[in-house]
Protein backbone atom coordinates (compact mmCIF):
# COMPACT_ATOMS: atom_id res chain seq x y z
CA UNK A 1 0.00 0.00 0.00
CA UNK A 2 0.93 3.44 -0.58
CA UNK A 3 1.55 6.18 2.25
CA UNK A 4 -1.48 7.87 1.00
CA UNK A 5 -3.74 4.38 1.38
CA UNK A 6 -1.88 3.62 4.96
CA UNK A 7 -2.70 6.72 6.74
CA UNK A 8 -6.21 7.33 4.50
CA UNK A 9 -6.47 3.36 5.91
CA UNK A 10 -5.65 4.50 9.61
CA UNK A 11 -7.69 7.69 9.38
CA UNK A 12 -11.32 6.12 8.39
CA UNK A 13 -10.42 3.23 10.95
CA UNK A 14 -9.72 5.47 13.73
CA UNK A 15 -13.33 7.23 13.44
CA UNK A 16 -14.65 4.06 13.66
CA UNK A 17 -12.42 3.45 16.72
CA UNK A 18 -13.44 6.85 18.03
CA UNK A 19 -17.50 5.55 17.90
CA UNK A 20 -16.25 2.35 20.02
CA UNK A 21 -17.21 0.26 16.86
CA UNK A 22 -16.09 -2.93 16.59
CA UNK A 23 -17.12 -4.33 13.50
CA UNK A 24 -16.05 -0.91 11.71
CA UNK A 25 -12.45 -0.90 13.22
CA UNK A 26 -11.71 -4.01 11.61
CA UNK A 27 -13.73 -3.71 8.51
CA UNK A 28 -15.75 -6.78 8.45
CA UNK A 29 -19.36 -7.59 8.66
CA UNK A 30 -21.67 -7.52 12.05
CA UNK A 31 -22.56 -11.42 10.40
CA UNK A 32 -19.01 -11.92 9.84
CA UNK A 33 -17.78 -15.25 10.94
CA UNK A 34 -14.48 -15.64 13.75
CA UNK A 35 -12.16 -16.63 10.98
CA UNK A 36 -12.93 -13.51 8.93
CA UNK A 37 -12.32 -11.20 11.70
CA UNK A 38 -9.53 -13.21 12.84
CA UNK A 39 -8.17 -13.00 9.09
CA UNK A 40 -8.81 -8.88 9.09
CA UNK A 41 -7.27 -8.22 12.25
CA UNK A 42 -3.79 -10.07 11.15
CA UNK A 43 -4.39 -8.28 7.20
CA UNK A 44 -4.93 -4.82 9.54
CA UNK A 45 -2.27 -5.86 11.90
CA UNK A 46 0.21 -6.06 9.01
CA UNK A 47 -0.44 -2.90 7.87
CA UNK A 48 -0.90 -0.08 10.91
CA UNK A 49 1.13 -1.82 13.60
CA UNK A 50 2.75 1.05 14.97
CA UNK A 51 6.41 -0.29 14.42
CA UNK A 52 5.46 -0.75 10.76
CA UNK A 53 5.13 3.10 10.36
CA UNK A 54 8.71 4.04 10.50
CA UNK A 55 9.27 1.05 7.20
CA UNK A 56 6.25 3.17 5.44
CA UNK A 57 7.84 6.64 5.90
CA UNK A 58 4.57 7.69 8.46
CA UNK A 59 6.24 8.21 12.03
CA UNK A 60 4.10 10.99 12.53
CA UNK A 61 1.22 8.00 13.00
CA UNK A 62 2.73 6.03 15.11
CA UNK A 63 0.94 7.65 18.23
CA UNK A 64 -1.98 7.30 16.85
CA UNK A 65 -1.36 3.71 15.22
CA UNK A 66 -0.71 2.40 18.14
CA UNK A 67 -4.26 3.59 19.88
CA UNK A 68 -5.75 2.23 16.84
CA UNK A 69 -4.10 -0.82 16.92
CA UNK A 70 -4.82 -1.12 20.55
CA UNK A 71 -8.42 -0.92 20.33
CA UNK A 72 -8.41 -3.14 17.39
CA UNK A 73 -6.64 -6.08 19.12
CA UNK A 74 -9.99 -5.65 22.08
CA UNK A 75 -12.26 -6.02 19.27
CA UNK A 76 -10.87 -8.88 17.59
CA UNK A 77 -11.07 -10.42 21.35
CA UNK A 78 -14.03 -9.73 21.92
CA UNK A 79 -15.40 -10.10 18.17
CA UNK A 80 -13.75 -13.82 18.32
CA UNK A 81 -15.63 -14.55 22.09
CA UNK A 82 -18.95 -16.09 21.87
CA UNK A 83 -19.90 -14.88 24.79
CA UNK A 84 -18.63 -11.64 24.55
CA UNK A 85 -19.75 -10.93 21.45
CA UNK A 86 -23.35 -11.78 22.25
CA UNK A 87 -22.66 -8.80 25.08
CA UNK A 88 -21.33 -6.55 22.44
CA UNK A 89 -24.34 -6.72 20.11
CA UNK A 90 -27.20 -7.06 22.64
CA UNK A 91 -25.59 -3.62 23.85
CA UNK A 92 -24.69 -5.10 27.20
CA UNK A 93 -21.10 -4.69 27.14
CA UNK A 94 -20.11 -1.09 25.36
CA UNK A 95 -16.92 -0.07 23.75
CA UNK A 96 -15.38 2.27 25.32
CA UNK A 97 -14.11 4.61 22.16
CA UNK A 98 -10.70 6.07 21.94
CA UNK A 99 -9.95 9.59 21.86
CA UNK A 100 -8.13 9.97 18.84
CA UNK A 101 -6.49 13.18 18.61
CA UNK A 102 -7.18 15.30 15.77
CA UNK A 103 -9.75 12.56 14.24
CA UNK A 104 -12.64 14.31 14.50
CA UNK A 105 -14.24 14.07 11.31
CA UNK A 106 -13.78 18.08 11.02
CA UNK A 107 -13.13 20.05 8.36
CA UNK A 108 -9.96 21.23 10.18
CA UNK A 109 -8.89 17.31 10.86
CA UNK A 110 -9.09 16.85 7.02
CA UNK A 111 -7.13 19.55 5.85
CA UNK A 112 -4.27 18.43 8.69
CA UNK A 113 -4.27 15.03 7.77
CA UNK A 114 -3.80 16.29 3.72
CA UNK A 115 -0.84 18.17 5.37
CA UNK A 116 0.27 15.14 6.77
CA UNK A 117 0.16 13.35 3.86
CA UNK A 118 2.16 15.68 1.84
CA UNK A 119 4.61 15.92 4.50
CA UNK A 120 5.44 12.18 5.03
CA UNK A 121 5.39 12.11 0.82
CA UNK A 122 8.24 14.65 1.19
CA UNK A 123 9.90 13.19 3.76
CA UNK A 124 10.38 9.96 1.82
CA UNK A 125 11.38 11.88 -1.30
CA UNK A 126 14.51 13.66 1.26
CA UNK A 127 15.99 10.43 2.35
CA UNK A 128 16.05 9.68 -1.65
CA UNK A 129 17.43 13.02 -2.53
CA UNK A 130 14.91 13.86 -4.27
CA UNK A 131 15.14 17.87 -3.83
CA UNK A 132 12.69 19.38 -6.27
CA UNK A 133 9.77 16.86 -5.77
CA UNK A 134 10.13 17.21 -1.99
CA UNK A 135 10.15 20.64 -2.23
CA UNK A 136 6.48 20.66 -3.95
CA UNK A 137 4.82 18.50 -1.55
CA UNK A 138 6.27 20.28 1.68
CA UNK A 139 5.27 23.30 0.24
CA UNK A 140 1.92 21.89 -0.16
CA UNK A 141 2.54 20.58 3.71
CA UNK A 142 3.11 24.30 4.91
CA UNK A 143 0.46 25.89 2.68
CA UNK A 144 -2.05 23.21 4.61
CA UNK A 145 -0.73 23.63 7.88
CA UNK A 146 1.61 26.36 9.07
CA UNK A 147 1.68 25.82 12.54
CA UNK A 148 3.80 22.74 12.21
CA UNK A 149 7.67 23.62 12.53
CA UNK A 150 8.73 20.24 11.41
CA UNK A 151 7.04 21.06 8.14
CA UNK A 152 9.00 24.35 7.75
CA UNK A 153 12.18 22.73 8.56
CA UNK A 154 12.39 19.91 6.08
CA UNK A 155 10.30 22.31 3.29
CA UNK A 156 13.82 24.78 3.70
CA UNK A 157 15.96 21.27 3.69
CA UNK A 158 14.93 20.26 0.37
CA UNK A 159 15.07 23.84 -1.20
CA UNK A 160 18.19 24.41 0.63
CA UNK A 161 19.80 21.56 -1.81
CA UNK A 162 17.23 21.81 -4.64
CA UNK A 163 20.12 22.59 -7.13
CA UNK A 164 17.75 23.66 -9.65
CA UNK A 165 17.46 26.95 -8.36
CA UNK A 166 19.36 29.82 -7.69
CA UNK A 167 22.05 29.34 -5.19
CA UNK A 168 21.43 32.53 -3.23
CA UNK A 169 17.60 32.82 -3.62
CA UNK A 170 17.63 29.28 -2.29
CA UNK A 171 19.80 29.41 0.80
CA UNK A 172 18.03 32.54 1.76
CA UNK A 173 14.76 30.99 1.72
CA UNK A 174 15.95 27.93 3.42
CA UNK A 175 16.95 30.41 6.05
CA UNK A 176 13.87 31.69 6.72
CA UNK A 177 12.05 28.46 6.48
CA UNK A 178 14.29 27.57 9.31
CA UNK A 179 13.79 31.14 10.81
CA UNK A 180 10.01 30.22 11.02
CA UNK A 181 10.36 26.48 12.64
CA UNK A 182 12.60 28.29 15.03
CA UNK A 183 9.63 30.12 16.12
CA UNK A 184 7.43 27.68 16.23
CA UNK A 185 9.43 25.65 18.24
CA UNK A 186 13.13 27.41 19.59
CA UNK A 187 13.70 24.22 20.87
CA UNK A 188 14.81 21.90 18.01
CA UNK A 189 17.81 20.87 17.46
CA UNK A 190 17.83 20.05 13.72
CA UNK A 191 16.42 23.13 12.71
CA UNK A 192 19.10 24.92 14.38
CA UNK A 193 22.10 22.46 12.86
CA UNK A 194 20.73 23.93 9.68
CA UNK A 195 20.91 27.09 10.44
CA UNK A 196 24.49 26.31 11.35
CA UNK A 197 25.33 25.45 7.53
CA UNK A 198 23.47 28.52 6.50
CA UNK A 199 25.78 30.53 8.09
CA UNK A 200 28.38 28.03 7.14
CA UNK A 201 27.52 28.79 3.25
CA UNK A 202 27.99 32.49 4.19
CA UNK A 203 30.90 32.39 6.03
CA UNK A 204 29.94 33.54 8.71
CA UNK A 205 31.85 31.60 10.83
CA UNK A 206 31.15 33.16 14.55
CA UNK A 207 27.44 32.56 13.98
CA UNK A 208 27.72 28.93 12.73
CA UNK A 209 29.68 28.23 15.59
CA UNK A 210 26.64 29.43 18.45
CA UNK A 211 24.15 27.70 15.82
CA UNK A 212 26.09 24.47 16.37
CA UNK A 213 26.77 24.88 20.19
CA UNK A 214 23.22 25.49 20.57
CA UNK A 215 22.48 22.14 18.30
CA UNK A 216 24.62 20.62 20.38
CA UNK A 217 23.41 21.43 24.08
CA UNK A 218 20.24 20.65 22.76
CA UNK A 219 20.94 17.00 21.54
CA UNK A 220 24.44 16.25 23.03
CA UNK A 221 24.92 13.27 20.87
CA UNK A 222 24.01 15.28 17.10
CA UNK A 223 27.16 13.22 15.60
CA UNK A 224 27.23 16.08 12.58
CA UNK A 225 26.97 19.37 14.64
CA UNK A 226 29.93 17.75 16.72
CA UNK A 227 31.92 16.82 13.39
CA UNK A 228 31.49 20.68 12.48
CA UNK A 229 32.46 22.06 16.02
CA UNK A 230 35.62 19.76 15.97
CA UNK A 231 36.70 21.05 12.29
CA UNK A 232 35.94 24.81 13.11
CA UNK A 233 38.43 24.20 16.60
CA UNK A 234 41.32 22.64 14.33
CA UNK A 235 40.61 25.48 11.60
CA UNK A 236 40.59 28.22 14.92
CA UNK A 237 43.48 26.31 15.84
CA UNK A 238 45.61 26.93 12.48
CA UNK A 239 44.75 30.59 12.14
CA UNK A 240 45.87 31.16 15.72
CA UNK A 241 48.99 29.24 15.37
CA UNK A 242 50.04 31.29 12.25
CA UNK A 243 49.25 34.32 13.81
CA UNK A 244 52.32 33.94 16.22
CA UNK A 245 54.87 36.68 16.60
CA UNK A 246 57.52 34.76 14.74
CA UNK A 247 55.46 34.08 11.87
CA UNK A 248 54.19 37.79 12.01
CA UNK A 249 57.93 38.51 11.54
CA UNK A 250 58.57 36.26 8.63
CA UNK A 251 55.64 37.63 6.73
CA UNK A 252 57.02 40.91 7.08
CA UNK A 253 60.36 40.54 6.36
CA UNK A 254 58.68 38.70 3.48
CA UNK A 255 56.92 41.86 2.28
CA UNK A 256 60.14 44.12 2.91
CA UNK A 257 62.15 41.61 0.09
CA UNK A 258 59.48 42.04 -2.51
CA UNK A 259 59.21 45.97 -1.79
CA UNK A 260 62.96 46.16 -2.02
CA UNK A 261 62.91 44.39 -5.26
CA UNK A 262 60.72 46.52 -6.63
Amino acid sequence: MSVEEVSKLIDDRMQAAIDGDYYGVLGVEKDAESSAIQASYIAMAKTIHPDMMGKEGLEDYKDKAGELFKFATEAQEVLTHNKKRKSYDSGDLVAKGVHGGEATGSEERNRKNKAKIQYQKGSVLLNRKGWADAEAHLREAVELNEEEPRYWRKLGWAIFNNSEADKTKRQDEACRCWIQALELNEEDPEAHYYMALYHKSKSDLKKMKNALVRTVKLKPRHVEAQRELRLLKMREEKLKAADTPINRFFKAFANLGKKKKK
